[in-house]
C-alpha cells in the first residue's frame, strides 16, 4: 500500500538524514530496527548502504518539497530499498504515536510469549475487544479497577467482561487500571493501528524492555549528539566476527553487523 502513496520529499529527505545519523553513532540498533520491518534479509548491509547512498542520492536530484511518486518506474531499480525505507518510515510513525508507558505495558510480559502468529492473533483480538468499548464503558472500568482490591481485580474483570480469554487477563487489568489519559490514549492508538502495525508491534514484543525504549529514543531523536544517549541497557552482544566496517562516503563511517540478532522474530 505504500508503493501508492505520494510521499513528501522534504519529509523523506529528512528521515533518510536521520538514519544516517543513527547508522553513525548506534548502528547495532539500526541494523536491528531493520530486522523488525524485514526479518531475516540476506544481506541487510548493503541495503542500508544503498539507502545512505544511490537513494539520498537520488532524492537530492528530485525538487525539495515536491511529492514523489513511488509507483513511477525508475523507483523500481530501487524498489527493496525504498521498501525498507519506508518500513522504517512506518515504524518510525507507529512509535511516535505510543508512549513510554504503553510500550511497556505491551512489552511488560502482559502478553503471553509464544510464536509471532500466536502473539499476532492475541494483539488483533485486543484491538478487537478495544473496538467494542465506549469511551463510557472505558471509563466506568477504568474506574472500577482502580478501586478493587489487588486480590479481587481478576474476579472484577470476569464479571465487567467475561468473554476476555483467560490469557489476556492480566493484559486488561494492568491496561484498565492506566492512567485515564494513557487509556484513551492507547484505546485511539489501537483503533487506529493498521495490520501493519500490529505486526511491528508483535515483533518489538521480542526486545527485552530496557532495550525497546532506548530503540524507540534512537529512531525519533536520531540527531542526539552522541554524549546526550543514555543506553538503559547494553545492546544485545554480537559477535565481532560479523560485524563488517562499511565507509559510506569522507564524512560517514558504518558500522554495522552483517546476521540480525536472533531474538528478532
Amino acid at each position: 500500500q505504500q508503493h501508492n502513496r505520494m510521499i513528501n520529499l522534504e519529509e523523506l529527505h529528512q528521515f533518510v538524514d536521520g538514519l544516517c545519523e543513527l547508522g553513525k553513532h548506534q548502528p547495532k540498533y539500526l541494523l536491528l530496527l531493520t530486522d523488525i520491518v524485514k526479518p531475516h534479509m540476506p544481506d541487510p548491509v548493503s541495503i542500508l548502504v544503498s539507502i545512505f547512498t544511490n537513494i539520498k542520492q537520488h532524492l537530492y536530484t528530485l525538487h525539495h518539497g515536491s511529492n514523489l511518486d513511488l509507483t513511477h518506474p525508475q523507483i523500481n531499480q530501487y524498489s527493496e530499498e525504498f521498501y525498507v525505507l519506508l518500513q522504517l518510515r512506518e515504524l518510525s510513525t507507529l512509535l511516535k504515536h505510543i508512549s513510554d508507558i504503553q510500550l511497556l505495558h505491551l512489552a511488560n510480559n502482559n502478553i503471553p510469549p509464544g510464536p509471532h502468529d500466536y502473539q499476532l492473533s492475541l494483539i488483533k483480538k485486543i484491538q478487537q475487544f478495544l473496538s467494542q468499548w465506549t469511551e463510557s464503558t472505558l471509563q466506568t472500568h477504568n474506574h472500577t479497577l482502580n478501586n478493587t482490591p489487588l486480590a479481587l481485580q481478576r474476579q472484577t474483570l470476569l464479571l465487567i467482561e467475561p468473554s476476555i480469554p483467560n490469557e489476556l487477563h492480566y493484559f486488561f487489568i494492568d491496561l484498565l487500571r492506566l492512567p485515564w489519559h494513557e487509556l484513551v490514549s492507547f484505546h485511539d492508538f489501537m483503533m487506529g493501528a493498521s495490520d501493519l502495525h500490529l505486526i511491528f508491534l508483535t515483533r518489538l514484543l521480542s526486545i527485552e524492555v530496557a532495550i525497546l525504549l532506548e530503540l524507540k529514543q534512537c529512531l525519533l531523536n536520531p540527531f542526539l549528539a552522541p554524549g546526550l544517549f543514555k543506553p538503559l541497557a547494553s545492546p544485545p552482544l554480537l559477535p565481532t566476527k560479523d560485524v563488517a566496517s562499511l565507509k559510506l562516503s569522507a564524512q560517514l563511517k558504518l558500522e554495522i553487523v552483517t546476521q540480525p540478532p536472533a531474538k528478532i522474530v
